[in-house]
């Protein structure tokens, strides 16, 4: 956890972000009482939300798991509640899932956020440009007319290349540092990445139906990634719309740029 910002100020409002990614395991404990209704992009029949790939779950939790002294503790108070929008699962393969480019199932997703007035949407994810279809645009850019915060993940090819939708002008891109406060080794970087955020070796709920891998205990896993650090980006601007109710976009990039610490110098990687 954060000391000293997981309190919200008396009578402050819920703040929603929505997490458009692979789903979300609704039952985890960690989320008790952390979500609203979201919903299933992938399967219009289906009543209940899953994460196959577990991938969503594990970026929920890094904004909102419980400070319920069990697991791990999200960062955020529990007045920040998560919208799950899923439109990733394991069978997607080259970007289309049964005929449609997904990018457009991503547009459906960030015109249901816009619809439900979220504070926030956190994408941990990146298409290339081939894909960025006019639809996701224009939904990028009413999303970002309507005063709600983007945030998204550079990707992990340690490479100095546009992708989107941190490339669209008016979402947050953040790489991933790692425990010594500089880029990993694996973080996309170059001037379209706006802010890092820890990335490499971070702790977080995953479904309790798929295997823990790395850290071996039920519901929880070690994971690395952009897609890590973005969360705690997204996370940080939902603190501060707590504070702020009526600050902008604009306002709040201003003010997570202008508290950030400078990188330390890579010579090789030209950030």
């Amino acid at each position: 956890g954060w000391p000293g910002v997981l309190v919200a100020p008396p009578g402050a409002a819920d703040v929603v972000i929505a997490v458009i990614d692979s789903g979300i395991d609704p039952a985890h404990p960690e989320f008790a009482g952390r979500l609203v209704p979201g919903r299933d992009f992938l399967d219009a029949a289906a009543t209940v939300m899953t994460d196959d790939m577990g991938h969503g779950t594990h970026v929920a939790g890094i904004i909102a798991a419980n400070a319920d002294g069990q697991g791990m503790q999200g960062a955020t108070p529990a007045q920040v509640k998560i919208m799950p929008l899923k439109v990733l699962n394991s069978q997607i393969n080259s970007f289309v899932h049964r005929g449609r480019v997904i990018t457009d199932i991503f547009a459906d997703a960030i015109i249901h956020a816009i619809q439900a007035n979220v504070a926030v949407i956190n994408m941990s994810m990146g298409w290339p440009q081939i894909i960025n279809t006019p639809r996701v645009v224009r939904a990028l850019d009413v999303a970002h007319e309507r005063g709600i915060v983007v945030v998204a993940a550079s990707g992990n090819n340690n490479k100095d290349v546009p992708t989107w939708p941190c490339s669209h002008p008016s979402v947050i891109c953040v790489g991933a540092t790692d425990n010594r406060g500089g880029l990993t080794e694996f973080s996309n970087h170059g001037g379209r990445v706006d802010i890092a955020a820890p990335g490499e070796g971070i702790v977080s709920t995953t479904p309790r139906a798929l295997e823990s891998r790395v850290l071996r205990i039920a519901g929880y896993d070690v994971k690395n990634g952009s897609s890590q650090a973005a969360p705690l980006v997204a996370a940080a601007a939902a603190l501060i719309k707590l504070r702020h109710p009526q600050a902008t976009p604009a306002e709040i990039k201003a003010r997570l740029y202008n508290t950030a610490q400078p990188l330390p110098v890579d010579a090789d990687r030209r950030y």
